[in-house]
């Protein structure tokens, strides 16, 4: 009986590393995020001083933040130039099929809201862009109710279903924007 349940935990133990490595060790299936770890650049933003991302991964590391802003795995962006599109810029590093994008910005408390539009591009060049894809951030997502039914913040998603090596997400209208993930879908 005691041998049968170490070769349990032994095969138990496997199985769980093993799924834990397939995510590190295969490419993403079709559907799956395949921006994980990807590398982005700024436009026209500066980053806040205390929630910057000197290595500009923090919102492709598969961290979602919770109610504290303060202490999650944020980024805070701000427009340098208000005449000017601000957005970020992920490089998926070859081309390939994206169904949507998804970005969780923080809202309603402490006076941070989301950007009132959010959008997002494809491209092979960085110099030719899709039409962008808007998805309008409703004055119901600044109301300090729905901040209290909804303390982590929210997700905001735009289906593009196109192919590009890199994915703009733009931000208009806005202060600051918070933001602790981005996900492109296959």
């Amino acid at each position: 009986m005691h041998k049968n349940l170490k070769t349990l935990f032994w095969v138990s133990l496997l199985g769980v590393l093993a799924v834990a490595l397939s995510g590190c060790l295969f490419t993403p299936s079709e559907g799956g995020i395949i921006s994980m770890g990807r590398p982005y650049e700024v436009v026209n933003l500066s980053q806040h001083g205390g929630y910057n991302d000197p290595d500009l991964v923090k919102l492709t590391d598969g961290k979602v933040g919770n109610n504290e802003v303060w202490d999650g795995p944020y980024a805070g962006f701000g427009a340098t130039d208000g005449t000017q599109p601000s957005y970020l810029i992920i490089d998926l590093g070859a081309a390939k099929t994206v169904s949507s994008v998804s970005i969780h910005c923080y809202h309603g408390k402490w006076g941070i809201y989301a950007p009132e539009k959010i959008y997002t591009a494809l491209s092979n060049d960085k110099v030719t862009w899709t039409d962008p894809v808007y998805h309008n951030v409703t004055e119901e997502h600044w109301n300090s109710e729905l901040a209290d039914k909804n303390p982590d913040g929210a997700w905001y998603s735009m289906a593009l279903n196109g192919s590009g090596r890199y994915v703009k997400v733009g931000f208009e209208d806005f202060g600051w924007a918070w933001a602790s993930e981005i996900t492109v879908i296959q």
